[in-house]
């Protein structure tokens, strides 16, 4: 696994979190602004994630340590 694999892998986890979060509300306009909150909440909270192990880690390190852990 590498970090773009683990930034997709996040990416798409959001998207079907979002659309969860979306088929709730019993309006139309809850269920955008919540899918749509959720979506961007989630996607800024993995950037970020693997944005912090990328800069913690010496340069091209995340893909070795990503890859030990499978």
């Amino acid at each position: 696994m590498t970090e773009v694999s683990l930034q997709v892998l996040f990416a798409v986890l959001s998207l079907i979190i979002a659309s969860i979060a979306a088929r709730r509300p019993k309006t139309f306009r809850a269920g955008i602004v919540a899918g749509t909150l959720t979506g961007l909440v989630l996607l800024i909270a993995a950037s970020a994630l693997v944005g912090f192990l990328g800069n913690a880690m010496p340069f091209g390190q995340i893909d070795f340590w990503l890859m030990g852990m499978f």
